[in-house]
Order: structure tokens, then C-alpha cells, then sequence
């Protein structure tokens, strides 16, 4: 019974996670340190499809935020990793 219990809670947890992706997928700044955080965390594997659309719209809705180093470094790394293809130009006047 407890091994039930302990199933239906992690099914639970993941449910969050799931609708948490979803809330934060026009705010993209949120939207790559939570997929980040759940990659350093090992659990990324639970939600390797919810993970891949979100990073599909962060890249077809690309634009530059003038985001600082942080973010632009995370967000190519982020993308690169998932295999989009992605470069960072700046143009410098």
C-alpha cells in the first residue's frame, strides 16, 4: 500500500512539473532556468517531450531581449544541447 501511495504521489509531482512548463512557456527568461533546474536535478528524462516543445516555441519565437550573458549563454546552451542549430551575432556599431 505505502508502494502505491509513493507511485501515486511521484505521478502527482510530475503533473505539477508538466502544468508548471506549460505556465511558463511565453516567459522565456522563467522558461529556461525551470528547464535547467529540472536537467540539474536528473529528472529531465520525466519530461523530455514537454521539454523538447518548449524549447521548440522559445526557438521559433526567437528574438533578441538584449537578455544579459547569463541568459544568453543558457540559452544557447540549452538549445544547442537539444540539438537546434543556434548562434549568438552581435552586431557592434
Amino acid at each position: 500500500e505505502t508502494k502505491a501511495l509513493k507511485a501515486k504521489h511521484l505521478e502527482e509531482l510530475k503533473e505539477e512539473v508538466r502544468k508548471e512548463l506549460l505556465a511558463v512557456v511565453d516567459k522565456s527568461l522563467e522558461l529556461l532556468d525551470f528547464i535547467d533546474a529540472i536537467e540539474c536535478l536528473g529528472v529531465a528524462y520525466h519530461f523530455e517531450e514537454e521539454i523538447e516543445n518548449a524549447l521548440q516555441k522559445v526557438y521559433d519565437n526567437y528574438r533578441n531581449d538584449d537578455f544579459d550573458l547569463y541568459y544568453t549563454s543558457l540559452q544557447f546552451r540549452l538549445l544547442r544541447q537539444h540539438g537546434f542549430f543556434y548562434t549568438i551575432c552581435y552586431v557592434y556599431s
